[in-house]
This record gives C-alpha cells, structure tokens and sequence, in this order.
C-alpha cells in the first residue's frame, strides 16, 4: 500500500500549478499528516495486530543489506517502497514469536515510519535467540473512505508550514489573512479534523 496522499494531492487542493515547491511540500507531506493523525488521537490511523504474515526479520549479526517491511509479506532493498508506509507513531510493538520478549526501538531496531520499513539493529541485545523472527503490532495511516476528507486538512497544515511558523496566532498581507490555533493548527483543519478526533480515555 503506497502513502495515503501525494504531493499531487496536496497541490490540486491549494491550487498550486508550478512545480516550485514540490520538494518543499513531499518534505512536509508525511510530517503534516502525521501531527494530524496525532491531533485525532490517532483517528486517521488503521490499526494491524499481528498474524502470521507478519513476521519481520529483526535479528542481524551485521548491518543488513536487504530490510523487510512493516508487513512482513516481502523482503526489499532499501530503494523500494513498502506495501504498509506512513506508519503511525507510538503505536509499533515488537515481540518475539513466543511474544515472550518485548523489543525496544532504538535499541534493538529502527523505523522509517514514512516508508514503513523496520531495520534489525547488528546490537540487538536478544540477537537470533528468538530465532530472528518477530510479531508486530502497528497502525498506518489511511485516508480511505470517509477519512479521505481529512485530506484538506493535512494539506492546510503543509501550507501553514510552508508560509508560517507552527504558533503564530494570525498573520496578515494584503487581502490574505491566515489564523492558527494554540496547537500551531490552521483553524480550517481542526474544523475539518474534529469529526476524526478519537476520545481519550483517561
């Protein structure tokens, strides 16, 4: 499954026809998807407990060559891109087999969330003890459906970064006027988000 929106997206619903900022935007593309899918408690997001296809190769004696993603379906080279991308912070576990061992990100793998690959560190602290498979349990997010409304918002978000900083209360040039919540969100995303937003139990 490739990412849930593109730079294309982004640039038919701000209107822009140039070809200037599309660095600019696929850089902030992921980012701005992401703290919206933090905003919604996670409401954009499609949660995968793990089966038995998702067994993912984390234990290496060396750095590794070849990475498997999230999904656990195929192994991959770095430069190919993952079926499960734009995985969604916090929400990534990884046990061993038996799911008697919890392994630590940073200590015993790395994520690319936005690719959705899972690299095995060669300093694993349980190295191949567990056979060097593991089940994962992770979300993604998915802008299917009714979420794909959600869209406007996360590409309100990358405008807002790309012309002002996350914070700013209102800005104003000419007849263009911009206002910001105190979450450094536009006021037209969290109108849009509200739907999505998940309730937090406490």
């Amino acid at each position: 499954m490739g990412a849930a929106m593109a730079t294309t997206d982004v640039k038919a619903i701000l209107g822009i026809t140039t070809t200037n900022n599309d660095t600019q935007i696929e850089a902030l593309l992921y980012p701005s998807a992401a703290f919206a899918d933090t905003y919604c408690n996670y409401g954009l997001s499609k949660f995968l407990t793990h089966r038995d296809d998702y067994l993912v190769l984390l234990a290496s004696s060396t750095a590794p060559t070849t990475i498997t993603n999230v999904s656990g379906t195929s192994t991959y080279t770095s430069t190919q891109t993952a079926p499960f991308c734009w995985i969604s912070h916090d929400t990534v576990r990884v046990r061993s087999t038996d799911e008697a061992k919890l392994y630590d990100e940073d200590r015993d793998y790395e994520i690319d969330y936005e690719n959705g690959w899972i690299y095995p560190l060669a300093a694993s602290t349980y190295g191949t003890s567990t056979g060097g498979n593991t089940l994962i349990d992770f979300a993604y997010i998915d802008l299917s459906g009714n979420r794909k409304a959600a869209q406007k918002a996360i590409a309100d978000i990358v405008s807002a970064d790309m012309n002002s900083p996350k914070g700013v209360a209102s800005e104003s040039a000419g007849p263009l006027s911009r206002s910001y919540t105190q979450d450094g969100i536009p006021a037209t995303a969290t109108r849009i988000l509200k739907p999505f937003r998940r309730p937090v139990m406490k």
